[in-house]
């Protein structure tokens, strides 16, 4: 029951974080999500009520969630997600028995298969950078192997540029973008290869170096 539990976290307030009464309605890991323009959808991910890779996606609606009608195209785990500026959730790579290279874009409205991906990869990391342009980091590349690799994404024309490489390969990790003396920056932290990672890095996307340094 606890891996049905749903919390929500005030980012401007942490005092108002809570647990919502309601649980979720299956037992899911390695789904991703987004706050789409219908609210937070949820999509993919390994069910472990029926053992199986799901396509299945989630709507939260009056503090609970609900199972929508539109499905993913192909049922994926470990993959990523940003939230495209119309409002709709591109969701990239992951695995289904397999890495996948494809995409999907998807709201309530329906899903359609996206452009594909430079690699076959799973477990890496994305962020939308500007309201042009998606940034992806690491992954895993099969065979054991995490990759250092990372793309820019113009998500008008669907074609991607190869990035900095990182100072270290990483997969199953965590990345967000911030600002800082008016400087946007993308920061990677943790993950795995081979072992668990507690390392961080930073890159100034304004910098124009476009260098990754270590951070704490």
């Amino acid at each position: 029951e606890e891996a049905r539990k749903i919390e929500v976290v005030d980012l401007q307030n942490p005092l108002n974080s809570c647990s919502l009464p309601e649980k979720f309605p299956t037992k899911l890991k390695r789904a991703v999500g987004g706050f789409t323009k219908d609210g937070p959808l949820l999509c993919g991910g390994f069910n472990s009520d029926t053992d199986s890779i799901s396509n299945d996606c989630f709507i939260l609606n009056n503090a609970k969630f609900f199972e929508t009608e539109v499905n993913l195209k192909t049922a994926r785990e470990r993959a990523s997600a940003v939230v495209l500026p119309n409002g709709e959730l591109w969701i990239h790579g992951g695995g289904n028995f397999g890495r996948l290279w494809s995409s999907e874009n998807i709201s309530l409205q329906g899903s359609e298969y996206g452009m594909q991906l430079e690699k076959i990869i799973a477990g890496h990391c994305s962020m939308l950078i500007n309201s042009t342009t998606a940034f992806i980091s690491g992954g895993y590349m099969g065979f054991g192997t995490s990759t250092s690799e990372t793309y820019f994404v113009d998500i008008h024309n669907w074609k991607s540029i190869k990035g900095p490489y990182m100072e270290e390969a990483r997969r199953d990790h965590g990345c967000v973008l911030f600002m800082h003396n008016n400087h946007n920056y993308a920061l990677v932290a943790g993950g795995y290869n081979p072992d668990f990672l507690s390392s961080t890095e930073i890159l100034d996307l304004d910098s124009g170096l476009m260098e990754w340094t270590k951070g704490k």
